[in-house]
């Protein structure tokens, strides 16, 4: 079996719009790999405190603290999406260190829970919200994750 994806909390709502646009041409084709995998087949993942597999591209030195992917913001931001992606059912018990499968029916459920904005705490103020609001809008069209 593969080695599990890493995941913070809110990129699991992060990658339910990514179409590839990002911080850094680094950062995009990290995504993007990232997402043929999640594609290829149900994947694990594991939901991880900090920085995660889509952060590194964008990790500045491992030991400086002060990077953008350590800041208390994005802690924030992930306790609020972990408390919003726990409303759904099956995920009830979602926490760091836990693995979940990224199936299919998964993905949808959580593109409609995303779409009424049920999930979408973690978003307030993020700059891509407008971005994603209106991908959410239009189905999710021609997103990387299918």
């Amino acid at each position: 079996m593969a080695n599990p994806i890493k995941f913070r909390p809110h990129h699991l709502l992060c990658m339910l719009t990514y179409k590839g646009k990002g911080y850094t041409d680094a950062f995009t084709d990290n995504f993007d790999k990232l997402m043929e995998r999640l594609n290829a087949q149900p994947t694990e993942l594991e939901i991880c405190k900090g920085p995660d597999d889509i952060c590194a591209p964008r990790l500045c030195d491992p030991t400086d603290t002060n990077c953008h992917c350590y800041n208390d913001d994005l802690t924030e931001t992930d306790e609020k999406a972990l408390a919003d992606i726990k409303k759904i059912d099956g995920l009830k018990d979602l926490d760091y260190g836990k693995m979940i499968y990224l199936t299919p029916d998964l993905i949808k459920e959580l593109r409609a829970s995303y779409k009424t904005n049920a999930i979408r705490t973690a978003c307030e103020g993020c700059e891509w919200v407008d971005l994603c609001s209106e991908i959410a809008k239009n189905n999710f069209e021609d997103t990387k994750l299918k």
